[in-house]
């Protein structure tokens, strides 16, 4: 009885050991789970270029035009430092900046402001944007600067070279000839509300010879005057 009463003391004890063990290493693993430190947001910048190109007998190489672009994630903190770019034709450039805590996608959405300049065509192209940023290396916990860029069109196709091309036409020889038609009246002058009728220098001989008959008669009727007078006749 009393080796019974020994044996159960012994498996008590072993079994309160146990116990103590369990609850000091779930304390440990409570307090190594609550030193572990969440993951601080770095600072990150990337940039989304596309290419603005023009084309058109006449079109200038310093032609600028304006683009847009629009975060389309809720709560996005990478953020374009401008929303709008006025470039020449080349390379356009939007710079995003903003504090960034885990690896993954961001996007946005790049559009052409049509202009209103005279015989230019606008290309309303679209595009979606998506920039990854990674850890450097591929190493976790390491810092957030691998940045990879991607486009798609419209339609969700991969674009490896997202182009806005404009088009410039000239006024042909007929749209010059109207526009000169309508800016001027044909032979016909506005002078005080009425309308003066140029009749051209064609009709200054006219003039002439009627001033000359004229002259011929107002001398002949002195002549007929003074013959009177003096008592003549003819």
């Amino acid at each position: 009885m009393i080796k019974q009463m020994e044996k159960s003391t012994r498996r008590g004890a072993a079994n309160r050991r146990l116990g103590l063990v369990a609850a000091a290493l779930g304390l440990c693993l409570a307090l190594l789970g609550a030193a572990t430190p969440s993951l601080a947001a770095n600072a990150v910048t990337a940039e989304v270029p596309l290419t603005y190109a023009v084309k058109g007998d006449g079109a200038s190489a310093d032609a600028e035009s304006t683009f847009k672009i629009t975060a389309t994630d809720e709560g996005e903190t990478l953020l374009p430092v401008a929303e709008t770019v006025t470039s020449k034709p080349g390379t356009v450039k939007f710079e995003l900046k903003g504090d960034v805590s885990q690896p993954g996608e961001h996007h946005y959405h790049v559009t052409q402001v049509a202009g209103t300049d005279s015989g230019w065509t606008y290309d309303t192209a679209e595009f979606d944007v998506t920039v990854y940023v990674g850890w450097q290396g591929g190493v976790a916990g390491s810092t957030l600067n691998q940045i990879q860029v991607s486009y798609t069109d419209g339609e969700g196709s991969t674009v490896k070279d997202p182009t806005f091309t404009n088009t410039y036409a000239k006024a042909s020889e007929g749209e010059k000839s109207e526009t000169t038609k309508s800016a001027t009246t044909s032979g016909t002058t506005t002078k005080g509300g009425s309308s003066v009728v140029k009749t051209g220098d064609s009709t200054q001989p006219l003039w002439i010879g009627l001033g000359a008959a004229g002259a011929v008669i107002v001398a002949a009727g002195i002549w007929l005057h003074c013959r009177r007078r003096d008592g003549r006749e003819f």
